[in-house]
């Protein structure tokens, strides 16, 4: 199916669609009644019967979009794809250090709407390093830490 999406593009429409109303399906269950126990319970099962249409929909509108002219806009996304492991520990450790109480302890500090401001800003800046970062070397570092432990040697070439 990804190898040749151009030619599956009705099955990308069906999964994105199916997918697609199953979240929205997901989301709009109502509130469960109990006990505080019984409404957590409900909520975490929610939460997990959101998970998989939520991902399905949108690998299947990211595959669609590939397909089309925003490709060109998508690819910018590249370095950061080749660097994933780096940038998703990077953002683990800057999130950490801001929003927990041996940080900064923002997590109740600010809006939902400044934290997906930062969010972006924060992505951004790390997609500037990887642009930088892919000037000198071929891997991210713990991509290229990754590969030698898989290939067990340092001998994996990181500079270009």
């Amino acid at each position: 199916l990804f190898l040749d999406a151009a030619q599956h593009r009705g099955t990308w429409l069906a999964i994105a669609a199916v997918s697609g109303v199953l979240w929205g399906l997901a989301n709009a269950a109502p509130a469960a009644f109990g006990t505080e126990a019984q409404r957590q319970s409900a909520d975490w099962l929610l939460a997990q019967a959101r998970n998989l249409p939520a991902m399905a929909f949108q690998v299947g509108v990211f595959v669609l979009l590939w397909q089309s002219p925003v490709r060109r806009l998508l690819a910018t996304l590249a370095l950061a794809g080749r660097m994933t492991l780096t940038l998703y520990i990077g953002q683990s450790i800057l999130g950490v250090l801001l929003f927990y109480g041996y940080g900064l302890d923002l997590w109740d500090k600010v809006s939902n709407a400044e934290a997906v401001l930062w969010g972006i800003a924060a992505f951004a800046v790390q997609m500037a390093m990887a642009a930088w970062w892919f000037r000198h070397f071929r891997y991210g570092p713990l991509e290229w830490l990754w590969r030698a432990g898989t290939r067990t040697t340092l001998a994996v070439p990181l500079r270009i």
